[in-house]
């Protein structure tokens, strides 16, 4: 029989019950439903590990295993005639089994769900073994989506000059961003009402704080509807805004299924092994301090000290490369772009490694979960151009010769999955270059600029040899290559090329001429969306997604240049994103998951029966990714299954084992 829907209008229904459950779901099938919103509260059956301190308020990682989902607000939204909407607020006591069971089918119903950092919510009903809806919408994410760029660290002001600075700066870049699109602020950019202003931190603070069975209160069941109220009105606002700005389809066929892979990573974590983690551990020291003797032999005392560092490399006659307006930089950045220019540099960039991986809590064993695994952040849309970055702990980043720490579960095997060059292919297709389309297609493209580059300089013999030879042996022009491919995408004068090759300037310039001849269609194209860029204000991505500039007026040379890569880098996301999406519903066929995302590239776990079968037919979607959007690519996906006993980078299972012995080594 139909219910009478104006019973539920006005206040919060509580849900204790299986009837009431029962009720919930009646009324959702029998409204005309526009969208549902939901808002998790929860708990932890751990405390959370202290990370850092913002604006006086304590960082802290919490294991989602560790999460107790509390109560559930789940809001029916009915549009009126006149475009208002009609709310049907109810609040779901998740303590009680029989009750989160009789839901189930609600989110299975062919409406989108809404809410705000939908990350939280993904892992209550993981937790809780509900299923994930089919359509989903993240108000977080889309308000982040349609603001990109706003919140880049350079926007901030002058760039401090010292290298410390510059990563405290990179932080608080990265925290004010976070509050720059939390409810709050997101609601008064879209003109919501929220009611719990002053209170919210308060009434966030009595879940974590709630004991198990102990009753609601009427405040906290209203401040939790109040969430999904908030995330329901903000909604149709942001519609609005992406259909002006043009990347609804972007948000609905990308960034919102992307939600829940991105989530699962980070659900699913990664496998550790606590004996290979200690043993990094204890060669930190002795490696410290041979390589602190080799340091101070050179002149350099504390290659930690900007001062020493200062004095060091001026004493060297060195200090120009490293030089940021009126002073100077030791970031890691400018020391891997000089590292060529003296034997101290990359022992200086090896040293501070060591000293950050003997305080990583992804080596100590203080962010393992109660499932044994890793679980880090996986931040979406956490690079300005649309790429995610990976924090607490950044396992991602430990350096490929160390990768081996990560291992998986008994009975599965590791394997990793290479969108191979794609971003030089991204570049051909993307600014139509014929000639570097040609080249990507079907062979190695650096080795293919190579011979078209030293055409003049090689044999006939060495026309004729197939590319994993050709590479091998013209190693050296082949990263000559690279170099100068990077320099033509990402704007880099003849001085930081020269830098890079280990010649003048002005030979730099000279050579770097010469490569643009080989791609006279990229070159301008490159040009142009600088140009056009700056005059409208944003740089376009392959999707329609768009990167913003914060300010007006003549770009900068920054932003002229991110202006120039941002398509390529942005477009490259894109269909990693499209890719780790189609495979998330894929290998779930086989008991498979993803685990890591890394750039271009996919670390995956498959049962050892399967591995060889889910390598394949991972390499295939994401070949065909690609291809949806740029068709006239034919590209090549590395994939290493060699050795499934341990993560590794091209098939070197024992890099960790020399590294131990050799702090230097490399392959």
């Amino acid at each position: 029989m139909p219910l009478v829907k104006r019973r539920f209008e006005e206040p919060v229904t509580f849900v204790k019950d299986v009837a009431g459950a029962q009720e919930l779901l009646s009324l959702a099938h029998q409204l005309p439903i526009a969208w549902v919103s939901i808002d998790f509260e929860f708990r932890y059956s751990r405390p959370g590990i202290f990370i850092k301190k913002f604006a006086g308020k304590e960082m802290c990682w919490y294991d989602p295993k560790a999460c107790a989902p509390l109560l559930l607000a789940v809001v029916l939204v009915e549009r009126n005639p006149d475009g208002s909407l009609r709310l049907y607020r109810f609040v779901i006591d998740c303590r009680i089994p029989a009750v989160v069971a009789a839901t189930e089918n609600l989110f299975r119903m062919p409406v989108t769900f809404v809410g705000h950092s939908l990350r939280a919510e993904l892992i209550c009903m993981w937790q809780l073994g509900l299923p994930i809806p089919g359509m989903l919408w993240d108000t977080w994410v889309a308000e982040k989506a349609l603001l990109l760029g706003l919140s880049h660290a350079n926007y901030k002001g002058e760039r401090p000059v010292n290298d410390m600075e510059e990563a405290d700066r990179k932080d608080e870049a990265e925290e004010e961003g976070d509050l720059r699109f939390n409810l709050l602020a997101t609601c008064a950019r879209r003109g919501v009402q929220y009611p719990f202003i002053g209170a919210k931190d308060q009434l966030q603070k009595s879940f974590l704080d709630h004991p198990a069975d102990a009753p609601f209160t009427g405040e906290q069941i209203e401040y939790n509807a109040a969430a999904a109220v908030a995330a329901a009105a903000i909604h149709p606002t942001q519609v609005q805004a992406a259909v002006h700005e043009g990347c609804l389809n972007h948000l609905i066929e990308v960034e919102m299924p992307w939600v829940v892979t991105n989530g699962r990573m980070a659900f699913d974590g990664v496998r550790i092994d606590a004996e290979k983690c200690q043993a990094v551990l204890a060669a930190c020291v002795p490696h410290q301090e041979r390589l602190g003797a080799e340091l101070r032999s050179m002149g350099l005392e504390n290659a930690n000290s900007h001062p020493q560092m200062e004095r060091f490399f001026g004493g060297l006659q060195l200090l120009e490369p490293f030089r940021v307006r009126g002073g100077y930089s030791f970031s890691d950045d400018l020391l891997g772009e000089a590292e060529n220019l003296h034997p101290a540099i990359p022992m200086i960039r090896l040293v501070r490694k060591i000293r950050r991986l003997q305080s990583d809590k992804a080596l100590t064993g203080e962010l393992i979960g109660l499932d044994g695994r890793l679980h880090p952040e996986h931040r979406q849309l956490g690079a300005e151009s649309g790429r995610n970055s990976m924090r607490w702990p950044n396992i991602g980043g430990i350096g490929r010769v160390l990768r081996p720490v990560v291992v998986p579960e008994p009975g599965f095997g590791i394997g990793e999955l290479d969108l191979s060059q794609i971003e030089v292919g991204i570049a051909a297709a993307l600014f139509n270059d014929p000639d570097l389309i040609k080249m990507f297609n079907g062979q190695d493209v650096y080795c293919a600029m190579v011979r078209s580059y030293y055409r003049t300089e090689l044999s006939p013999e060495a026309f004729a040899m197939p590319d994993k030879a050709f590479k091998k042996q013209f190693s050296h022009f082949r990263d000559r290559m690279k170099v100068f491919t990077l320099a033509t995408i990402y704007n880099i004068t003849p001085y930081g090329l020269s830098l890079k090759l280990g010649v003048t300037p002005e030979q730099a310039g000279i050579e770097q001429a010469k490569f643009l001849c080989l791609f006279p269609s990229l070159s301008v194209a490159l040009q142009e969306a600088s140009a056009y860029g700056g005059i409208r204000g944003y740089a376009y991505l392959c999707s329609g997604l768009r990167r913003l500039r914060a300010r007006d007026g003549i770009p900068s040379k920054w932003e002229t240049n991110w202006m120039r890569n941002s398509p390529v880098q942005g477009s490259a996301a894109i269909v990693f994103k499209v890719a780790g999406n189609r495979l998330y519903r894929r290998l779930q066929h086989y008991g498979a998951r993803l685990v890591l995302p890394m750039h271009d590239a996919f670390v995956f776990e498959a049962p050892l029966k399967h591995l060889d079968t889910v390598a394949k037919i991972a390499a295939e979607v994401m070949v065909s990714s690609v291809q949806e959007y740029f068709p006239s690519l034919d590209p090549h996906v590395d994939v290493n299954v060699d050795h499934p006993e341990c993560w590794n980078k091209d098939g070197h299972p024992d890099s960790l084992v020399r590294w131990l012995d050799d702090p230097m080594y490399s392959f």
